[in-house]
Order: C-alpha cells, then structure tokens, then sequence
C-alpha cells in the first residue's frame, strides 16, 4: 500500500533514489539560504540574550538570571536549549557562529524527519512539493537562522512524530519517541502538546501499557519542571509564565466569571489564529480591497483543512492530536504572536496539501489541480520574494562591524546597542538599569539591570523611592518596544526631578542617570509623551502611566 492508498501514484522518475536526492538537495538550499540570511549575532529582541546567558550559567553550575539584580533562579524557559547552547559553546570555545551552526542543524534535521513522514501519506512528488514549500519558506528560515529555540524544538518535535507515522513500534523506537518527546518540551514548553498526544495516540491504539509507561515518563520527567514553571518565584509579566496567567485570568475576572472569560477569549484567540495567523505563516493570495482572497482562503481553509485532517488522522493519528493540543495551548495563552505557528508551519502545509490531493482523489483532475494551483501558485509570487528579500538582507549585512552598520539593523536598533556599548564603556562597575529589553542590553552591555514592568510603586511610595528600592541607578528609555514608547515615560515622569539625562542616542534613545536633577528630564519626558499620545490612547495605557 502506498500514499493515501493509492496503488503505483508516483511517476516512474520518481525512484527512491531520485526522490532522496532531490530531497537532500531542498533540505541542503534549507540550510544553505538560512545561513546566509541568519540574524547579525545577538539581536535586540531578548530572547536570544537570556538562552546565552542560561547557557553561561549552567556551565558554571547553576540555572539563574545572572544578568538580573539579585540573580534569581530562572522559572520561565526550560533549559532544554540552552543546555545545547552550552554543550555547543564548551566544544567551540562560545562561538555564536556555532551556535547559529546548531540552529540551522536542527532545523535540516526536523525537515528531514518530516519528508520521510510525509512519504507515508502523499506521492513523492507531492511529498516533495511539500518539503520545498516548508524548507524555502520565511516561516521556516526565519527561526533556523536565530538564536531562539524554534528551531530546536521543530528539529525534536519532527522526529518524535516522524517515529509514530509507523503503527507497530519495535522497543528501540519507543523509547526514541520517549526520550525526544521530552527533550522537544524541554525546549519549550509547548512540547507538552507532544506529550499528551504521545500519550492519547497509544491510548487510543490500546497499547495501555505502552500508553502508562508514557504518562508516567513525562510525568516524572516534565512534571517537576512544569511545577516550577507555575510556582517558582514569581517575577515580571512577559518572563513568567504564571504571571502571565495570572494577569489575563484577573483581566477577564473583571467583567465576570474568570473561567468563563477565559474560556470566551480562547474561543475567539482560536477563530483568530484560524482565520488570521495560520493564513500569514503561508503565502496566500492577496487582493487588496477585495473580499475574494478571505472567501477563498476560508474555502481552501475549511475544505482541504477538513480532508487532511481526515486523512492524517487515518494514517497519522498524532498529528491531528499534536495540532489540536497546540492550537489549544495558544488560544488558552495571553501572547498573540505569529512566530509560535512556525514550529508547525510545515504540519500546516501537510494538512493543506493532504487535503488537496484527496480531493483530485475522489472528485477529479479538475478539482484537485484547482486546491493545489490556489496552495501553490502564491509560493512563487508573493512566498519567494520574501526569501529572497530576506536572504539578500543577510549577504548585505557588514557583519565585520554588525552592531553598527546600517545595512545590519535599523537606526532605532543601532541606537539601541550604542547606548548598550556606551554604558559598558563609560558607566561605573556595579551601575543597574532599568530598561525594557533587559537580557539583550545586559548581553551587549555588561551590566546587571532590571526589566521595566518589575518596577511596581504602591500606595504611598514614589517612582523615585522604587526606582532606588530595585538598585536602579540608570534608566534607558529605546524606540524598540511599546512600553519604551508608552509605558516607561509616563511611570518616569512622576521621578523627572531625579533624572539626569546622560546621554542621547538618535533615533530616540536616551539613556538617564538617577539623582537629583532639578527638574532637567521633566520637559524631555513631556516632549516623549506628547509624541506618543495617540498611539497611548490606542494602547489603552492608564492616565497614571504605572505598569499594570
């Protein structure tokens, strides 16, 4: 039995040698067009610093925020990536250049796991088709040229479900898929999706004992981190998980029952993702001014979504479960971003391309050359054009002087990352400061600081007097975040006297020092302010400016 059950649907070209090499040479461009157009070393968007420094810290021995006052233990990533970004850097002496190595790595190694899954349910060909359309897709290039653990986590998650796209499982294999399962999560924590659909898979195969021994390795083995992650110190909204929770369940309990708000607002995230997110992590027609491309991406949407979803739970059950508990997870979360569907990119476009072909399947030609032409003719007019733009970006960047050109990142980043070299070559040792994209700076600064939100005056106690409780003793206010732009003027304005502006980076970057100033930063502050005034009202931020 081959594809979807189809007898001999492969062209005779299509030789098992042929297919794997052509396979090897997408996965090989994969590879080749993510290392030319990966990031200009450690960016200004955080996450990469605070996996560096993890890294750092666990090969002297310990799992803290060393880069934080007073270096608490860290409870929001687990230390999956980071430990191999310290196995990386032991053996390569800290190179970054290694580490983006291992990146784009792990990201071959999950495309490669998803073409030999995707042979079980399509025509080569087809499966080919749908390896090239995830390999060379900004999605997919994107995270394998970062320093973030996308990659990672598409590389692991890949293989575990690539080893149950088989019903019969030797031993070897099972304890593969355990053991990977758990690193994916590891990782990140949305890899618990993996381990429940890991667990229902063989419940639902009645393989009871396999299914127990499963629950019960992901219980002890990811249990305790869970745990951690929810009940360890709690610190910042936006670096922990549990009060990340706690803010949108307090925000929803405002208007009535929180369970039933949040179960409201997972409803509409999810139609959101659906209808929004998942469509921008494809390339899809667009038609400006026009309804037609929303009526026909929910056509392709509900048709071939239904079809392979129908299929894949055939042929490979976990699948439609692991994209069932992800979706789930990401309607439940506070964060709406795109870059959490880029794991799954490449599911997606099987779900899609599966559905298409079933349709050629059992209504025709026609039919099924209609599905496939409205899924894949937008990959070379508006999905390779990105690449390329994208590619282009990183062979133009002058990566002898990255934190510097022009042609690396835009002037509010540089300015960003002036203001982090002017403090590590100009501030006194020991100086602390607050600043929104607190990892990146103190990565590229060499100075404890301490991140925005956790700045919380309460009844009675001054901006100024918390500002000096946390140890700060300098302020950077950048042009990268909003809360640089709405937040953190208006919380700075009731300490204006005690601020002495430093320095000025352009565009908009200030970095301030705190003492007595007679009132200098005041009119600075209002300037800021006025400047963003229609952008704070759209925000929602509060009249009093503090941080909710």
């Amino acid at each position: 039995m081959t594809a979807l059950g189809v007898e001999n649907p492969s062209p005779r070209w299509a030789t098992p040698r042929v297919v794997l090499v052509v396979a090897a040479a997408i996965i090989l461009g994969h590879a080749v067009l993510a290392w030319l157009g990966r990031l200009p070393g450690v960016s200004y968007s955080n996450d990469d610093a605070v996996y560096l420094i993890l890294a750092d810290a666990l090969r002297n021995g310990t799992y803290r925020d060393l880069y934080l006052v007073s270096a608490p233990w860290h409870t929001q990533y687990p230390p999956g990536w980071p430990a191999l970004l310290a196995i990386t850097g032991t053996f390569t002496g800290g190179s970054i250049s290694a580490s983006f190595g291992l990146a784009v790595l792990l990201s071959s190694l999950g495309l490669a796991a998803f073409f030999a899954g995707a042979r079980r349910i399509l025509p080569d060909p087809l499966a080919l088709v749908a390896l090239a359309a995830a390999a060379w897709s900004i999605a997919v290039l994107i995270p394998a040229g970062r320093l973030m653990s996308e990659a990672a986590f598409f590389g692991l998650s890949m293989v575990a479900l690539w080893a149950l796209a088989t019903p019969e499982l030797p031993r070897r294999r099972v304890v593969l898929v355990l053991l990977v399962a758990l690193a994916a999560a590891y990782v990140r924590t949305i890899g618990l999706a993996l381990l429940v659909a890991v667990v229902v898979v063989w419940l639902l195969a009645r393989h009871w004992r396999r299914a127990g021994v499963a629950a019960g390795a992901f219980l002890i083995g990811f249990g305790p981190w869970l745990l951690w992650t929810f009940f360890g110190p709690q610190r910042t909204v936006g670096r922990s998980y549990m009060r990340d929770l706690s803010a949108q369940l307090h925000e929803v309990g405002q208007s009535g029952n929180p369970f039933f708000g949040l179960i409201g607002r997972a409803a509409g995230r999810a139609m959101g993702l659906l209808s929004g997110d998942v469509s921008s992590v494809l390339p899809f027609l667009r038609i400006r001014e026009s309804p037609i491309d929303n009526i026909l991406w929910g056509v392709v949407l509900l048709v071939c979504g239904a079809w392979g979803l129908v299929i894949l739970w055939r042929r490979w059950r976990v699948v439609p479960l692991y994209l069932v508990g992800y979706f789930g997870l990401l309607a439940l979360w506070t964060w709406s971003t795109r870059r959490f569907l880029f794991p799954i990119q490449p599911l997606l476009w099987l779900v899609l391309l599966t559905g298409a072909w079933t349709v050629w399947q059992r209504f025709g030609r026609v039919a099924g050359v209609g599905f496939l032409a409205v899924l894949l003719i937008p990959i070379p007019i508006q999905g390779w054009p990105r690449v390329v733009e994208h590619v282009r970006a990183g062979i133009d960047c002058d990566r002898a002087r990255q934190y510097e050109s022009p042609s690396c990142f835009t002037p509010e980043q540089l300015a960003f990352f002036a203001a982090a070299r002017y403090a590590k070559e100009s501030l006194p040792r020991g100086a602390v400061v607050l600043v929104d994209r607190e990892a990146a700076f103190a990565w590229h600064s060499g100075h404890q600081v301490v991140h925005s939100f956790s700045i919380r005056p309460g009844s009675g106690v001054s901006a100024t007097t918390a500002l000096e409780r946390s140890g700060v003793s300098h302020v950077l206010l950048a042009e990268l975040t909003r809360s640089d732009r709405l937040r953190m003027p208006r919380f700075l304005k009731a300490a204006c006297s005690d601020l002495v502006p430093v320095r000025s980076f352009s565009p908009g970057t200030v970095l301030f020092r705190l003492a007595s100033a007679e009132g200098t930063s005041c009119s600075l502050l209002d300037t800021m302010i006025a400047a963003t005034a229609a952008e704070a009202v759209g925000a929602g931020v509060p009249a009093n400016g503090q941080f909710q």
